[in-house]
């Protein structure tokens, strides 16, 4: 109960400090968003003289790219680059002597900022999806005269069963960009330059987990790289799960446990290894 009390404590220290730049959440809202309208103008010209491809309608496809936007929002972190500083310039000496540890903090830290950015972005997103209702049905034809308006239907029949499943989901997403945005930190105790596997996360992130492309519209080599790693459950299987185009099975369930039990264990083993490996400024 006093690791939950803390935790707490450090969660909603977090959110008001997050709060304080709240204009920026909402520029970065914006800029997120951005690439996903010129992707709605670039799709409907490719489905311009189809119906479906590779499977995917028009709406599905769209579909798809709004709910990595909303997963990315929820589960994605970006705390790599100022924990690096952070222990480079030996400020972290406070939490080795507290019983409440650094990776305790870093964690509540980033929990609250995910609740924050989630609370606002997806208020945005629906006020986003209303405008564009609005829009259909009153000015359409004079502002986007060549665009097809249904294909921003986000409308899902989920049962309670698939609700929960992708609720999990998305709790294990977070955790798995969690963690490995944790070994890029961790790294900084033997690498100054750590900060820079940062790019190689996003490339990785962005290639093997279906945020760029639907596994449909991927080659068959690269489907088989997707299908064995376990990023794919970052975004293609909750997506899937939501647009009912995958069928999650036990051993989805299983590989996902032990990925994050696995990862779990690294991650500690990489902190006992490196709380040894510290030497702070004048230390």
């Amino acid at each position: 109960m006093s690791w939950l009390k803390k935790g707490f404590s450090i969660t909603s220290t977090g959110i008001a400090q997050v709060l304080e730049y709240r204009t920026e959440l909402i520029l970065w809202f914006f800029l997120d968003l951005l690439p996903i309208g010129v992707l709605i103008f670039i799709w409907q010209a490719i489905f311009a003289h189809q119906s479906e491809l590779n499977g995917f309608t028009l709406t599905a496809t769209i579909q798809y790219y709004f709910l990595v936007f909303l997963i990315s929002t929820i589960t994605d972190v970006h705390f790599e680059t100022w924990r690096c500083r952070e222990i480079r310039d030996g400020k972290i000496d406070f939490y080795l002597v507290k019983p409440f540890s650094y990776l305790n903090q870093i964690f509540f830290r980033e929990l609250s900022s995910r609740i924050v950015t989630s609370a606002i972005f997806l208020s945005l997103f629906l006020c986003f999806a209303l405008l564009f209702d609005f829009a259909q049905s009153k000015f359409s034809i004079f502002l986007f005269p060549n665009l097809n308006f249904q294909v921003l239907s986000l409308s899902f029949s989920l049962t309670l069963s698939q609700i929960i499943l992708v609720t999990l989901l998305l709790l294990s997403g977070f955790l798995l960009h969690f963690l490995i945005s944790l070994w890029i930190v961790l790294a900084t105790f033997w690498f100054e330059g750590s900060q820079g596997l940062e790019h190689f996360k996003w490339i990785s992130v962005t290639l093997f987990s279906g945020s760029m492309l639907p596994l449909a519209f991927m080659p068959e080599w690269l489907q088989k790289i997707v299908n064995v790693l376990p990023l794919k459950y970052l975004h293609a299987v909750p997506i899937g799960v939501i647009q009912q185009t995958y069928n999650f099975q036990t051993r989805d369930m299983i590989s996902l446990i032990l990925t994050l039990s696995i990862f779990g264990i690294l991650t500690i083993w990489l902190w006992r290894q490196a709380i040894r490996q510290y030497s702070s400024v004048g230390g």
